[in-house]
């Protein structure tokens, strides 16, 4: 018991249960746009869209992924943590209804404003309760596990997105 205690400890791992509740969230947010993410354009060519719009849903995508942070660190400065994750969650269900409802390439790109918006927004929020919740001597190894928390449904949700399909 001890050594998952020393493990625990110079992963920089509390047990706070907001602190998990986040961890949860970005796994679970994450993977549920990184499920079907890389498949988008297939999608929207599949509902008849042109190289155009594949091409605009990518660029609307990079771009907000480099746009929303500074919002997202503005709203979680201004809000709080908890209320600005809240927002964000929020906003990114709403893309996703919009896709869900709207079965057209054009909705895709709308929806990609709002849902793509988790990611981004999100990391100040996430950032700032890490910082908040660790001793100073703790924070990059708490932003590490953080960063790799945020890698793990980039690296399943492809591949469940890709069964989910087939």
């Amino acid at each position: 018991m001890s050594r998952l205690r020393g493990i625990a400890e110079f992963l920089a791992l509390r047990r706070d249960p907001s602190q998990l509740l986040v961890a949860l969230v970005l796994v679970l947010a994450g993977t549920g746009e990184r499920l079907w993410l890389g498949f988008a354009p297939k999608d929207v060519e599949t509902l008849g869209a042109g190289i155009f719009v594949i091409g605009l849903f990518d660029a609307v995508q990079t771009l907000l992924g480099a746009v929303y942070a500074y919002p997202g660190g503005w709203l979680t400065d201004h809000w709080g943590q908890r209320r600005s994750l809240l927002l964000f969650n929020f906003l990114s269900l709403a893309g996703y209804v919009i896709v869900l409802l709207w079965h057209h390439g054009f909705a895709l790109v709308l929806g990609a404003f709002l849902f793509l918006a988790w990611s981004a927004l999100s990391l100040p929020a996430t950032l700032s309760l890490v910082a908040s919740s660790l001793d100073r001597s703790r924070q990059t190894m708490g932003i590490g596990v953080q960063s790799l928390v945020r890698r793990i449904p980039m690296i399943v949700g492809p591949l469940v997105g890709g069964w989910l399909i087939t």
